[in-house]
């Protein structure tokens, strides 16, 4: 789930920089700087008992995993689609359904 909250919080800190030292592009880049080195260590922190313990291995089965190449994207993209789709006619047919009935 972290991959998903990468994104927008990067880019609120990337944002929040430029917000801060708008004319300053000296700071913007040692405030850049500063979030590749958090990034990379906090990478490394997750990701080191993996490291340690299973080796490439291990690191390969958890990228397979979050990523499902092996499996076929296709068929996980697929089945998502379908529960969405499913669960969201399910909704609407009972709200239309409820409407008709008054």
């Amino acid at each position: 789930m972290a991959l998903y909250f990468t994104l927008p919080f990067g880019v609120y800190a990337l944002a929040l920089l430029h917000q801060r030292h708008s004319g300053n592009f000296f700071k913007i880049g040692l405030g850049i700087s500063w979030l590749l080195v958090i990034f990379t260590l906090t990478f490394g922190v997750i990701w080191s008992p993996f490291v340690i313990r299973g080796g490439i291995s291990t690191i390969e089965d958890i990228v397979y995993r979050i990523f499902p190449v092996r499996r076929g994207i296709f068929e996980g993209k697929v089945a998502t689609v379908w529960c969405m789709l499913h669960h969201s006619g399910f909704k609407f047919l009972k709200v239309n359904f409820w409407e008709r009935s008054l």
